[in-house]
């Protein structure tokens, strides 16, 4: 059995901007906060870093030359790195943000706060963050709390109340796939999830999005063929006569098929 999604391809954030995520939000936000992003890191590199600490575990001579290549590698695309810090603030004024990119998906964290900022918070204590970014032409939407309504996406011209999933203006999920507010508000109900979710904006005559990363062919948002996902499995194994969405779902199916009789065992007796 094989299951995978595509991936949507564009120029990124920086390539069609000249300026990051973090950067943006550091000039949306108040000179007493300091904003910080990973270094940028390849799906490859991740694998690399596995095979290392691997290697590094063993007595070896191989384990000295994985262990060097560990310092180096995890000095260069492991470490947070600050873009913007005010000059003007002492340490105990500063605040600080994280920003966070998975394709064309940002995740925006503000760290003084124990728990998720909502919407009418992040309006007075950062007036121009949330206009700053719904209002630039390479961001699509941007999704955030309420205090008494739920998550609620914005774009530029729009809402939409994901509880209900009720738009206000242009629905700012047009073109994001059917099942994009299902989507939002499972991931609006995770205690990690951030203070911002940003999507980027997607073009649907050339199927493009903007990763927030430098990648130009990119999964982990949405918009364009990163949303089509397929299933490979024998003929066998019956599929729901409801559609499939989101991971949570094919692993409650796949585990039902752990309890279904093998192809093989079928035809030959064995299990």
């Amino acid at each position: 059995m094989l299951s995978d999604h595509g991936q949507s391809n564009g120029a990124t954030f920086l390539q069609r901007t000249g300026e990051t995520l973090a950067q943006l939000v550091g000039t949306l936000v108040p000179t007493a906060y300091r904003v910080a992003s990973t270094a940028a890191q390849s799906e490859a590199m991740g694998h690399l870093h596995a095979a290392l600490t691997e290697a590094e575990s063993q007595q070896t001579r191989v384990a000295n030359v994985a262990r060097k290549a560990m310092t180096k590698t995890t000095v260069e695309s492991g470490e947070l790195q600050h873009v913007v810090t005010p000059t003007n603030a002492s340490d105990e004024q500063i605040g600080a943000f994280v920003v966070l990119a998975s394709g064309n998906l940002g995740l925006i964290y503000e760290t003084s706060s124990p728990i998720r900022l909502t919407y009418e918070e992040i309006l007075i204590r950062l007036p121009d963050l949330i206009s700053g970014l719904v209002g630039h032409d390479v961001i699509g939407f941007v999704r955030v709390q309420t205090d008494h309504d739920g998550p609620v996406v914005i774009g530029q011209t729009g809402m939409n109340w994901l509880e209900s999933n009720r738009p206000e203006g242009d629905d700012p999920l047009v073109g994001y796939g059917p099942n994009a507010s299902r989507h939002l508000l499972r991931h609006s109900r995770f205690t990690n999830t951030p203070d911002l979710l940003v999507i980027s904006t997607y073009w649907p005559d050339s199927r493009e999005v903007a990763a927030f990363e430098e990648l130009v062919g990119s999964h982990g948002g949405l918009g364009g063929t990163q949303a089509q996902p397929f299933l490979l499995h024998p003929s066998e194994l019956h599929l729901p006569s409801d559609p499939i969405v989101g991971s949570a779902n094919l692993h409650t199916l796949l585990k039902s098929w752990l309890g279904s009789p093998s192809p093989r065992s079928r035809e030959d007796g064995s299990s």
